[in-house]
């Protein structure tokens, strides 16, 4: 998602950015050059399923702090079919898959 954000001073104005949310993932801070319009991308990647809100919040000393109230919806994932594995009774079998992990994080699957 794009968020434009103004700046309506003569200055650069760096704006300190907090998001509230599960999934969302974005910049720290942003920086908009003196009476122009950045645009700031957030990206909205969770993990499960889920209906829930969330915000984001755009604070600096310059220009004061603003915010927009999120709706945040996910869908379930299509399903991917594995190969079937066949495997010998008392021997072991391995199939290759690729996972992606969409977060900054470090997750451990079991």
């Amino acid at each position: 998602m794009e968020i434009t954000v103004q700046n309506p001073i003569n200055e650069p104005t760096v704006f300190n950015v907090n998001l509230n949310g599960e999934g969302l993932l974005g910049e720290p801070a942003f920086t908009v050059g003196p009476k122009e319009v950045g645009v700031y991308e957030l990206l909205f990647s969770p993990l499960i399923p889920m209906n829930v809100e969330g915000s984001i919040f755009f604070e600096s000393e310059m220009t004061g702090e603003f915010w927009y109230k999120l709706h945040l919806k996910a869908t379930p994932a299509d399903e991917i079919e594995v190969p079937r594995i066949k495997c010998e009774l008392g021997k072991n079998s391995s199939v290759p898959m690729i996972i992606e992990n969409p977060t900054k994080n470090q997750v451990i699957l079991k």
